[in-house]
């Protein structure tokens, strides 16, 4: 499948963002279950480490260029849980499944009041 500057801008837009967000929160949720194989739970967790965090704060955002919001959602993401996770890690607080619950529940929640506010139609740059 060829990615057109179209399709590319269809998949950034924010409204889809948020649809990926919502999608990588429920895996978050799921990867945190003890009783999953070990290869699900981790493919599970990449899934919202590389996406969810990420796509959830730049479907707040409105001038990025289309081009670049691919490339931005894992960098954001993993920056996202690393500042959280070194958060933990220096107060002494650390219980990973309760962190993943709380991020994912924290990108849930931002999914679910972008919604709640409504499609927008996207003014992105797509220069």
């Amino acid at each position: 499948m060829k990615i057109t500057r179209t399709r590319l801008a269809q998949l950034a837009s924010v409204d889809a963002l948020a649809d990926w967000a919502t999608i990588a929160a429920v895996a978050g949720l799921v990867s945190g279950l003890p009783f999953l194989p070990s290869v699900v739970r981790g493919l599970l967790l990449a899934l919202f480490v590389f996406v969810g965090p990420g796509a959830a704060i730049l479907s707040w955002a409105r001038a990025l260029p289309s081009s670049a919001v691919p490339a931005l959602v894992p960098v954001v993401g993993m920056a996202v849980v690393l500042m959280v996770t070194a958060a933990a890690a220096m107060t002494g607080v650390w219980q990973p499944r309760a962190t993943l619950y709380v991020l994912a529940v924290a990108v849930g929640a931002s999914t679910l009041v972008k919604h709640r506010r409504g499609r927008t139609h996207s003014t992105e740059v797509t220069a």
